[in-house]
């Protein structure tokens, strides 16, 4: 799973981003038991999404067991609440923005 999981973040993020959809991923700061934790995340996200991260203090279940014990079910964490925003794709304007007027003005013109 370890091997795969910064893989399959990629394309959820990489599907996500092509949709325009806004995000919020939350995650434990520390390495998780699939091996990312909430600083690689952003670190995947940060070429194409606009990200704001805040950190809460959180108690994370393992299912694994009772709190009691070498278990360990419950454990308290810093978790990473990720917000995600597609980053605005600037366009390049390759005409000067008074031959683009003239030119829209002369459709209008030949089409009225």
């Amino acid at each position: 799973m370890k091997g795969k999981a910064s893989e399959a973040m990629k394309g959820l993020l990489g599907t996500l981003r092509k949709r325009q959809c806004r995000a919020i991923i939350t995650f434990p700061d520390a390495d998780a038991s699939n091996g990312l934790s909430g600083d690689d995340i952003v670190s995947l996200a940060s070429e194409d999404w606009d990200i704001t991260t805040h950190y809460v203090d959180s108690v994370h279940s393992t299912l694994g067991g009772s709190s009691e014990g070498n278990c360990g079910g419950r454990r308290a964490l810093k978790e990473a609440v990720i917000l995600l925003e597609p980053k605005q794709v600037a366009v390049a304007i390759t005409r000067p923005i008074n031959l683009l007027l003239r030119d829209d003005l002369r459709q209008v013109a030949f089409s009225a």
